[in-house]
């Protein structure tokens, strides 16, 4: 899907870069900011390699976290935003009317708690978290609604900030603003038909968007 911004990845908001060596630099800073002493603490004396193990594997499971698409954080939140979805079910009763949506300004949360369980001779021993917290606060955002489908974005703009840690150690923080280049098409669309199961949300902002946690092992 393409909505805006266009194509950003959770990697560019809190990186800057696409490019951004993330594994190498998560792994790095938790090295730096004193991870591996934590493991090896929770352990009670893991040794130096699997405190780099461990540091390893926190650095892999942030660099799939950070391969998130901001526009599906942002469509999570907007298929729950009450005046989209009214307009999404007034477009379905009524074949070939268009709706031109003014959002008032909102915030989007999201909240994703991936961790990596720790194994010693297939025991685990313990676990180390990581969380990832963005935050959007959409500004004069138009959106135009056909056949039940936010298809496109007008005008607007975002205040954006993501910050990611590790055991309540923070190893990257950004925030930045962004503008709708002009009309944006939303590919393949964001489907806001009310559902017989799922009654129309009330209020004017959108649920904040959080996933479920995602795990992964280290073993030493």
């Amino acid at each position: 899907m393409t909505t805006t911004p266009g194509g950003m990845t959770v990697r560019i908001l809190l990186l800057g870069s696409e490019k951004a060596g993330v594994q190498d630099v998560m792994a790095s800073s938790a090295r730096e900011r004193g991870l591996g002493e934590l493991v090896g603490n929770a352990v009670g004396g893991l040794a130096a390699a699997g405190r780099d193990a461990v540091c390893d594997e926190v650095g892999r499971v942030a660099d799939s976290l950070l391969e998130l698409d901001i526009s599906d954080v942002l469509a999570a939140a907007w298929r729950k935003h009450a005046d989209l979805r009214a307009a999404g079910r007034r477009t379905v009763e009524n074949p070939g009317s268009e709706e031109v949506v003014e959002l008032a300004t909102h915030k989007i949360t999201s909240t994703h708690r991936p961790h990596v369980d720790i194994f010693v001779d297939d025991v685990e021993i313990t676990k180390v978290e990581l969380e990832l917290n963005l935050t959007f606060v959409m500004h004069g955002v138009l959106a135009v609604v056909r056949q039940g489908w936010l298809a496109e974005l007008h005008t607007g703009t975002c205040d954006a900030t993501a910050v990611l840690t590790c055991e309540q150690l923070r190893l990257a923080e950004r925030s930045t603003s962004f503008s709708v280049p002009g009309t944006i098409r939303v590919q393949p669309g964001i489907d806001l038909r009310p559902h017989a199961h799922e009654p129309l949300a009330r209020g004017p902002s959108p649920d904040p968007a959080e996933q479920n946690p995602l795990g992964s092992r280290a073993r030493t």
